[in-house]
């Protein structure tokens, strides 16, 4: 186990001539064990997005459902973005999302990848100036981008550290803008953090007579 004294001559030696050619040397080491491997996985992954089959989406849950696999690439972003649609995508089918995360015709992770960026963005610029400034762009993207609540809400979690306080505005955004679902599952989200308040409770009550 690494100590707490450890850590600190560690911390020390970052900006350190030694410390840059030790990173640099088992970057070395790992490209040459591992970089043709990185690349291959790679093709492979871009091949089953191209196909846009139930086979290929299986493959690629097989391969990242492998904690190995992970552990070994888990500093490509391109498989880490992988693994997260992968996430959502699981949580879609169980429910019952007609329009998935996968439902696309990318053809490749970085084209798969664009909404989600683009959502978590489009978060984050609703958090920074606010509902009145930004909340228009943030329905017209989901929907013309097709995204599920589910995958919305996987987002949310991703993208900020504390949800709480975004659920119930996004909420009321939703609500103005007959988003039902989606305001309907931000505060079932929401309830799970403040099971107590009865506001919550009763705007899902309401809410679960249109849906």
């Amino acid at each position: 186990m690494e100590t707490a004294e450890g850590l600190t001559r560690e911390a020390e030696n970052i900006g350190s001539e030694a410390y840059a050619q030790k990173r640099e040397t088992l970057e070395e080491e790992w490209q040459k064990c591992y970089g043709v491997l990185e690349e291959k996985y790679l093709q492979l992954m871009n091949r089953n997005i191209c196909l846009h089959t139930g086979e290929g989406w299986e493959e690629l849950k097989i391969m990242f459902s492998d904690a190995a696999f992970i552990q070994t690439f888990e500093k490509n972003d391109s498989f880490l973005e992988m693994k997260f649609l992968l996430e959502i995508y699981e949580a879609e089918v169980q429910a019952g999302v007609r329009h998935t995360v996968l439902d696309t015709e990318a053809q490749n992770i970085e084209e798969l990848w664009e909404p989600i960026r683009n959502l978590r963005f489009s978060l984050w610029r609703v958090k920074a100036a606010g509902i009145p400034e930004m909340g228009e762009e943030l329905c017209r993207r989901i929907q013309e981008e097709n995204i599920s609540s589910v995958a919305l809400l996987f987002v949310i979690r991703s993208a900020f550290e504390e949800t709480s306080d975004v659920l119930a505005p996004l909420a009321d955004l939703f609500l103005d803008h007959q988003m039902l679902v989606y305001a309907y599952e931000l505060l079932k989200e929401l309830q799970k953090q403040m099971p107590d308040v009865a506001d919550i409770r009763e705007l899902i009550t309401e809410l679960e007579r249109y849906l």
